[in-house]
């Protein structure tokens, strides 16, 4: 709910875990890739290295088992990422809890219980992404605030929030 005489941004919402894993899977999307990508190219360096003319006629043969491979590996490193995602999940008690955020020109408040209240000012943010369901907003190199689309009770504070946005910092890609 957008306050207009403020001009502050008022959402709320519970993380669950389909939020969290959404989270996960994007931000080891860059590692995962590059490593399907040093697996291709490295074993193509193996097998050109040691090649002779024999060993050229097989190279299609082995570069689809290379990718095969580096294939099913990439797949148990999504797999591992996942599991990883449900135990930190699991394990963080205010995760699960409803979380208020406060977003307007000075920055974003975090309130997720009476007790804990998280501010951050537009000047801390180190980057951000706005996905097809949800934002991020990345407070360190591993940690982001996760604000799935949802959350927003209208179309106009979602439009509210890309403008305060705008104006405070140029980190956070909007589409």
């Amino acid at each position: 709910m957008m306050d207009s005489e403020q001009n502050d941004v008022y959402i709320k919402g519970t993380i669950t875990y389909e939020d969290f894993k959404k989270y996960n899977l994007y931000h080891t999307k860059k590692g995962r890739s590059g490593f399907f990508i040093f697996g291709v190219l490295f074993s193509l360096f193996l097998v050109l290295y040691n090649i002779d003319e024999l060993l050229f006629l097989i190279l299609p043969l082995f570069m689809i088992f290379s990718i095969i491979v580096t294939g099913l590996a990439t797949l148990i490193i999504t797999t591992a990422v996942r599991i990883r995602a449900r135990r930190e999940f699991n394990s963080d008690p205010f995760i699960k809890s409803e979380i208020r955020y406060i977003i307007n020109e000075n920055g974003i408040t975090q309130q997720i219980s009476k007790r804990v209240n998280n501010y951050l000012e537009w000047d801390y943010i180190l980057k951000g992404y706005e996905l097809d369901d949800m934002f991020l907003i990345y407070v360190s190199k591993n940690k982001a605030i996760i604000i799935p689309k949802r959350f927003f009770a209208s179309n106009d504070d979602l439009h509210a929030l890309k403008k305060i946005i705008s104006r405070n910092t140029n980190r956070i890609k909007l589409k």
